[in-house]
């Protein structure tokens, strides 16, 4: 009730901003609530895995595919122990089916309705990326040094065979991400990553939003 009474006030003003909020699921997100899409307001809603969004005269086609790997799995079993111990109401802190998922059979029916996928949405990002950041905004534009080098947990592998598997039928020059919560960059074949900030810790004023960054050759 708490998180539904922020989306309402949320939503007076996105309608007046004429704007969406579309959702796709983290690790850290019950499932049910996409998978059923449980929040339907008039401007904020969640959609499940391999919802295509498409968008300026259908020239942009987002498919959006949620899920990651939770790395403090164990702190939350246990958290969510501690509360629900003496609690009638229990909360849960922790989902198994929070991986992403490689659904071949959605993915032939997007080719079978000949929509051409040419933009990933996703909460985590494939295997084996070499990531950039600026490290010198907002003065100097191009400066980045490596942040991480390889990415190779299990649901980086997932999100690596679902890129094979879209690649075929596919050429997306865009992928979008979340989940490493920080203003990175980097490439995939011939896809650009962009990897975004927390949406509650935005760039300060004048920093240059992860989208417009180039990493070197």
């Amino acid at each position: 009730n708490y998180y539904m009474e922020i989306l309402w006030k949320a939503n007076k003003t996105l309608q007046k901003l004429n704007t969406y909020i579309i959702m796709i699921r983290g690790n850290h997100d019950d499932p049910d609530y996409f998978i059923n899409q449980k929040i339907q307001l008039s401007n904020i809603f969640t959609i499940p895995d391999y919802t295509v969004i498409q968008t300026n005269n259908n020239k942009n086609n987002i498919l959006c595919i949620g899920g990651a790997l939770s790395t403090d799995k164990d702190e939350r079993l246990k958290e969510e122990d501690r509360r629900n111990k003496h609690r009638t109401c229990k909360r849960k802190l922790y989902w198994d089916n929070e991986l992403p998922i490689l659904n071949v059979t959605e993915i032939n029916n997007i080719v079978k309705s000949n929509i051409n996928i040419n933009i990933l949405a996703t909460h985590t990002i494939p295997q084996y990326i070499t990531l950039y950041h600026n490290t010198n905004i907002p003065t100097t534009y191009g400066k980045y040094i490596k942040y991480q080098t390889t990415t190779n947990t299990i649901d980086n592998i997932i999100m690596n065979d679902i890129f094979t598997q879209l690649s075929k039928s596919f050429n997306i020059k865009q992928w979008f991400a979340g989940h490493l919560h920080k203003p990175l960059i980097g490439k995939k074949e011939n896809t650009t990553i962009h990897v975004m900030p927390l949406i509650d810790n935005p760039p300060r004023f004048g920093e240059i939003p992860p989208v417009v960054l180039v990493p070197p050759k």
